[in-house]
C-alpha cells in the first residue's frame, strides 16, 4: 500500500490541512503534522469528506446558447 502526505491530501483537496488532521484523529488514525503519511483507506475517507463534488462545477459553468 502506498502511503500520502497530508501534506499532498491538502493540495489535492483544496482542504486546510488542520481540519485534515483533525477529521483523521475523529476517525481514529493517528496523523500529526503535514508531514505524517497516511494509508490509501484514510486517502479515500478524506476524499469523500473534502473533495470538490464535480456535478456543482458543471452546474456553474455558463449555459451554452441556442444557435
Amino acid at each position: 500500500m502506498a502511503k500520502t502526505k497530508i501534506s499532498e491530501l491538502e493540495k489535492m483537496f483544496g482542504a486546510d490541512r488542520k481540519e485534515i488532521i483533525a477529521f483523521l484523529n475523529e476517525k481514529g488514525i493517528d496523523a500529526k503534522t503535514a508531514n505524517s503519511s497516511v494509508e490509501d483507506d484514510a486517502v479515500r475517507m478524506v476524499e469523500q469528506k473534502f473533495a470538490k463534488p464535480k456535478a456543482a462545477a458543471k452546474s456553474s459553468a455558463a449555459p451554452a446558447q441556442a444557435p
